[in-house]
């Protein structure tokens, strides 16, 4: 398990569109084997200073961490944004003032988080536009924004490699031809967004951080199909509405049906553990455009008869006997409330001779 603590560009390793709650409110994980720790919108300056608020509510989030955690640590793109060129105009200051920050600031996290394995991210590249945030808003030229981010990231490389901490280089990955965060993977022009998850994770491969044959690398490949909603650009303030959320869900859900069908061209079956509220809303649509055949809904209160039908498809209970039921090669469970109850069913009644994948959990059998 990667540990991901900082300000709101962590909410890129939830794998989902949009910011992230911050603690200790509940954060949504789409993508296994992360943990988000989403500090608020604190400067990498303030982590810092010994008895700044943000070190507290940091200390807090370590504690509940395991010893042998990996963790990595993501600020300063607020300081190159708004701080550095708020208190520093001339060339020299402003590469000063953003490397000063950076030095102190991994220092400070180092410290903290001494006995784990700790990484650091790079800033990204710097916004062009204006930041919507009234608080911390976008000061300087693009070009200073510029000059801040770079001073930065190379004080925190200097620093974090005296210290024996891992840095992920995002800047260069994630920049577009001009130095400017790349259109295609910036939703907001300031976040950083699902589609650029297989990138990122390969770097941290790279970093030998993960495994290339981790689950993390086929879901980011499948999360950074799904587009960002067409309200992304009005973020950063909040997740998206729990809908959103709960598509790129089911979306990524479809995906890793596809796959566990092992039919990589024609249609593969599968089916629904669930007949609930929940898989009437949720429809046949985001597994059909995949090519996915819904073969029955499995449900322990459907008719004894075995003449119940959901939505044009044959319900029918669970059972151990594969006769008179439809073949089919995977069993999604379908439920937001009880998928942990509709998974322990499952697995009761067909073992391991099925990939039974979860919605909104990473427990496959």
């Amino acid at each position: 398990m990667i540990h991901v603590l900082g300000d709101s560009h962590t909410s890129l390793f939830t794998g989902l569109h949009g910011v992230c709650p911050r603690v200790p409110d509940d954060c949504p994980q789409a993508l296994p084997g992360f943990c988000v720790w989403h500090l608020g919108a604190y400067l990498a300056y303030s982590f810092g200073k010994s008895r700044h608020a943000v070190r507290a509510k940091a200390r807090g989030c370590v504690a509940k961490m395991p010893q042998d955690a990996r963790v990595l640590v993501w600020m300063g793109e607020i300081d190159c944004r708004n701080h550095v060129c708020k208190h520093a105009s001339s060339a020299a200051g402003i590469r000063r003032t953003a490397r000063e920050v950076a030095e102190r600031y991994v220092r400070a996290a180092a410290a903290m988080l001494r006995g784990r394995e700790v990484g650091f991210v790079t800033v990204p590249p710097p916004t062009i536009s204006q930041h919507g945030n009234q608080q911390q808003p976008t000061n300087g030229t693009f070009a200073q924004r510029r000059m801040a981010a770079q001073a930065f990231n190379a004080g925190l490389q200097r620093t974090a490699k005296a210290a024996g901490a891992m840095v992920l280089d995002v800047y260069d990955l994630l920049s577009d031809a001009k130095g400017g965060p790349n259109p295609a993977l910036f939703a907001d022009g300031v976040h950083a967004d699902s589609r650029c998850l297989p990138l990122v994770l390969d770097q941290l491969r790279q970093c030998g951080w993960m495994r290339g044959d981790e689950a993390a690398m086929d879901v980011a490949r499948a999360l950074a199909m799904v587009p960002p909603p067409a309200t992304a650009a009005g973020l950063p303030g909040g997740l998206l509405d729990a809908r959103d959320a709960r598509q790129v869900l089911i979306e990524l859900a479809a995906a890793r049906c596809k796959v566990a069908t092992g039919q990589a061209r024609g249609a593969g079956s599968i089916a629904i553990f669930g007949a609930g509220q929940h898989t009437r809303s949720m429809g046949w649509e985001p597994f059909e455009r995949l090519g996915l055949r819904i073969a029955c809904v499995l449900d322990d209160q459907a008719p004894e008869d075995g003449r119940g039908q959901l939505r044009g498809v044959p319900l029918l209970r669970p059972t151990k006997s594969r006769r008179g039921t439809p073949a089919f090669d995977v069993i999604l469970i379908s439920s937001d409330a009880h998928e942990d109850v509709l998974m322990n069913r499952a697995l009761a009644v067909y073992g391991s001779r099925l990939a039974i994948i979860p919605i909104y959990s990473w427990r496959d059998s």
